[in-house]
Formats: structure tokens, sequence, C-alpha cells
């Protein structure tokens, strides 16, 4: 191929190129145009909504000030209505306390407290009055209604104290939970209730009106009871009485409680929710009540001093149980009763001490004993008896006795005190244990230390003693000669031995 026609390829080849890019440009420039047109079509589509927006927002922003304004107003009408309705309740409210009807009045004015229900209704009625509308209508009927009121609580109060007052005059004096006032106070419940939360003044006159009563009703019944009950403790002999006696006084304690008990379940119900208050009420009530057993058991001790220790000490601790709990009173009573039982101890135990000093010694525990076995003392009575008797024996000086006269004297105190009974022997056994051996040493002396021919004779001395201080006890008299025995065998020779023998076979 020539070179011309190789030039001539590749200028076409261009051209053809060049000739391809214009046509696409051409075509770009087209679709551009179309699109600008396009696009400012869209602008002008756009601010068209935009326009609508804007009125649309314009709208609803007059609308929400239209809504908010109705909101304001809808208060306004609903306070208006809530007035409007006020004003009508205390229309209705004046209407109907202008309107309480005159047979209320007439029932509180007159009450008839056997008609209990018209009371009730009428009190209600009354009370329920309340309204505090400052106009003359009202203000009058509330004067009305509260002299109504006063007057009622008045003649009420009457009423109760001639309940009380009749029960008083047709009491027997006979000791017993009075049942009969508590249902006729249980009935007049609930117009104490009213004035327990009404008209506290006339609340505390009605529980001051009770509690006198009470307290002066159990009070004559108490002494009245306990004066039967000494009269006819001074018929009997001791044997009898510590019989009788533990069983009089427990049941007198647990009457005691029983009242205790049933008065403070009744003021519980009755008058008062706070316990402190309950239990001052029953410490007024019973507090004389208290003292006046106390001194009939003073009496007791009087006529029987070791039967009434017994008897308060197998009592004194009595356990009572008011509603799951125990009753303050009646507690501080139990501290009083075992003072007294303590009092009544010691003054026992110093009366023994007056005749100890003024009469026989050997008389007073002779005496001493017979009363501890004959009333059937209590254990821990007899226990501080016997120390109290060991340590005056312990206590004894010898003065003018013998040495072996000393030792049976004081071991015949202590013979007498084992006859008390098991306790007693127990006791007993140390100080008997240290009498015997200082007997034994006194007798070793005396006797075996003399000549042969001297032991009858020595040992008549020790039985003339022995006789002349049992006094015709043979059971000590035998108790002595065995102890003289064992000493003398323990301790004898066989030179002595054929002496010793043929005194005790005499």
């Amino acid at each position: 191929m020539r070179s011309e026609e190789i030039d001539r390829i590749f200028v076409d080849s261009e051209e053809k190129e060049y000739q391809d890019v214009l046509v696409s440009i051409d075509h770009y420039i087209k679709n551009s145009n179309e699109m600008i047109q396009r696009l400012e079509q869209i602008n002008v589509e756009a601010h068209s909504f935009l326009d609508v927006y804007n009125l649309h927002r314009i709208q609803l922003q007059t609308l929400g000030n239209e809504i908010e304004n109705i909101g304001l107003r809808n208060k306004q009408l609903k306070i208006e209505i809530q007035n409007a309705t006020d004003v009508l309740n205390a229309l209705e409210v004046l209407i109907k306390s202008v309107e309480i009807k005159k047979e209320h009045f007439d029932t509180l004015n007159d009450p008839n407290f056997h008609e209990l229900a018209n009371i009730r209704i009428s009190l209600m009625i009354l009370k329920e009055f309340n309204t505090e509308l400052n106009i003359k209508i009202v203000s009058e009927q509330r004067e009305k209604i509260s002299t109504t009121i006063k007057m009622f609580l008045k003649k009420f109060i009457l009423y109760l104290e001639r309940i009380f007052e009749t029960y008083e005059n047709e009491s027997t004096g006979e000791l017993k939970i009075h049942s009969k006032i508590y249902d006729e106070l249980k009935k007049l419940e609930f117009i104490i209730n009213f004035c327990k939360h009404d008209h506290k003044d006339k609340f505390i006159i009605i529980t001051q009106k009770y509690l006198n009563f009470a307290k002066n009703l159990y009070e004559a019944q108490f002494e009245n009871h306990l004066g039967i009950i000494l009269k006819a403790l001074k018929r009997y002999t001791s044997p009898i009485l510590g019989t009788k006696m533990p069983d009089i006084i427990q049941v007198l304690l647990e009457s005691f409680s029983i009242l205790i008990r049933s008065e403070n379940a009744f003021v519980r119900r009755i008058f008062f929710d706070k316990k402190e208050f309950i239990n001052d009420f029953i410490k007024n009530m019973f507090s004389d009540v208290s003292d006046i057993i106390l001194d009939f058991l003073r009496d007791c001790f009087k006529n029987s001093k070791i039967i009434t220790i017994s008897s308060i000490f197998r009592n004194k601790d009595l356990t009572i149980n008011f509603e799951g709990e125990k009753n303050e009173f009646y507690l501080f009573f139990q501290e009083k009763l075992s003072k007294l039982h303590l009092e009544f101890e010691q003054e026992y135990l110093n009366s023994i001490d007056i005749i100890w000093k003024n009469q026989s010694k050997q008389k007073t525990v002779t005496t001493v004993v017979s009363e501890l076995i004959n009333n059937k003392s209590s254990r821990p009575f007899t226990k501080n008896v016997v120390d109290y008797l060991i340590r005056k024996i312990k206590d004894l000086q010898r003065d003018t006795k013998g040495k072996i006269e000393f030792c049976l004297y004081r071991l015949k105190f202590i013979f007498d005190i084992r006859n008390i009974g098991e306790y007693a022997l127990s006791e007993t056994n140390i100080i008997e244990k240290e009498l015997t051996e200082e007997l034994e040493k006194e007798v070793v002396s005396y006797v075996l230390c003399a000549e042969e021919k001297k032991i009858k004779s020595k040992l008549k001395n020790i039985r003339a003693l022995i006789k002349e201080i049992s006094k015709d006890d043979e059971s000590y008299r035998l108790y002595c000669e065995v102890i003289i025995k064992e000493i003398l065998y323990k301790s004898i020779s066989n030179e002595q031995l054929e002496a010793v023998n043929s005194f005790f076979n005499m």
C-alpha cells in the first residue's frame, strides 16, 4: 500500500472520532437544557407547596389559640358550676337544719331512758348539724341544738346517779361481779361514747361518778364479807383453822383478782382505750379495798400467826391472767402482800425473841415447835424459824450450869426441833453433831477419868441431869442414854466395862 493511502486512512479515522464526540456533546447539551427546565418547574411547584404549608400553619396556630381560649372558658365554667353546687349543698344543709323535726328535740328534752332507740336517732340527727353558714337562722338552730344536748346530758348524769343509788340500796353486801350494772351501762354505751368524743367535760363527770360508785360499793362489800369471815375464823380451833385458812385466803385473793379483771375488761370497753388510763382507774377503784384486805390479814395474824404466814405464802404469788397481760395494780398489790408476809415473819421472830428473853427458853422452843407442827407451816417459813432457833441456841451462855448439863440442855432444844419434821432433821444435823462431840469430850473427862468405883455414881449424876432436863419426856431420856452409851462404849477400857454395863443394866 502506498503512503498516501495510509495517511488518508488515519485522517479519515480521526475525523470520524471527532464527529462522534461532537454528536455526544450536542446530545448532552440538549439533555441538560431539558433538566434545567424540569428543575425550574420543580422549583415553581415547591414554592407553591410552601405557600400552602404557610397557609395551613397559620390556620393551625389560629385553631390552637381558639382551643386554649375554650379550655380557659371551661375552667371558668367548672368553677362557676362548683360554686353553684356548693351553694346548693349549703342550701340543702340549711334546709335540713331548719327542718329538724320537733319530735327529736322533744325526745332529748324529756328523755325516756327505757326507749333508747328514739334517743339514739334524735342524738344522731342533732349531732349531724355541722353547717358553718353564718346566718341568723343557722345560728339560732345551732344554739337550740347545743342547749338541748347540754340539758339532755345533765338529765343523763342524774339518771346514772339514780341507777347507782338504787343498786347500792339493793346491795346485800355480797361479794360478786356486778353484771346488772354492766348490762345497764352497756345499753347506754352510745351516749357515753357521744360524751367521750364531743363533750369531754361530761365524760369526765360520768367516769368519776362510776368510779365513786364502784369504789364505795366494793369497799362496803369487802368490809362486810371479811368481817363475817373473821368472826367465823375466831370460832375455829388451831387444827381446823390450819386446814381452812389457806383455802379462805386463796378464795379471797382469787375473788379480788376476778373483780379487778372484770372491772378492767368493762372499763376498757365502756370508758378508755389507753392502757395507762385503765390502770389508773382500776388503781383508784381498788386501792382502799387492797388496804382492807391487808388489814383483814393483820387481824388474822393476831389470832393465828403461823397459819396466817403460811397461808399468805401459799397464795401471795397467785398468777392471774388479764386478757393476755398482767394488770399493774394487781402486781402492785402482790408486792404489798409479799412485804406484809415478810413483816409478819419478822414480827413472829421478834415475838419468839421476847419470849426467849422473858420466859423459860425450853418452854419457848416447845411452844414454837408445837405451833409449827400443829399449824402445818410452810417449808420456807419453817426454815427461817429453825435457823433462828439454832442461832439462839448457839448464842446461849453456860452461866452456872455444868458442862455436861449445858450440853444436855442444848441437845434437848435440838431434839424438840427435830420433831418438826424431815426438813428440821436436815437443818439440825450439824449442830447435833457439834453438841454430841462436845458432850463426848465432857462425859469421857467426867466419867472415864474417874476411879472405877466412882463411875456408877457419876453416871447416876448424868442420869439425874437427863431426867431433870427431859421433864418426863421419855423419848428424850432414851435418846440421851443412847448417846451416852455410844460415847462410853467407844472409849472405855476393859476394867471400866463392868461398871458401865452394870449401871445401864440397872
